[in-house]
């Protein structure tokens, strides 16, 4: 969900239906977070755009992927066997 920092409103829904979604983060073009999924490879990395539109799958198969980080050019994220690096 989104909410404006300022005027507030209602708030927006942005990704619904995620399975177990845990962290979050943004730029200014798209909001990324991760799915934790269950105990087998079923987690994801997502992607969908700031102003909203379909959530698109950056990585799929992920074990439990957990912290998630972005720069200018690329998202990491952690899962049980490391970080991955993937370009945006």
């Amino acid at each position: 969900m989104k909410l404006a920092k300022s005027g507030g409103g209602a708030p927006v829904m942005l990704a619904s239906g995620q399975n177990g979604p845990q962290h979050i983060v943004a730029d200014a073009t798209n909001v990324y977070w991760t799915n934790i999924g269950s105990i087998e490879d079923t987690g994801s990395v997502m992607t969908v755009p700031i102003a909203g539109g379909t959530p698109t799958p950056l990585a799929a198969a992920q074990k439990g992927p957990l912290g998630i980080a972005i720069d200018a050019t690329a998202v990491y994220w952690v899962t049980g066997s490391g970080v991955s690096k993937l370009a945006k």
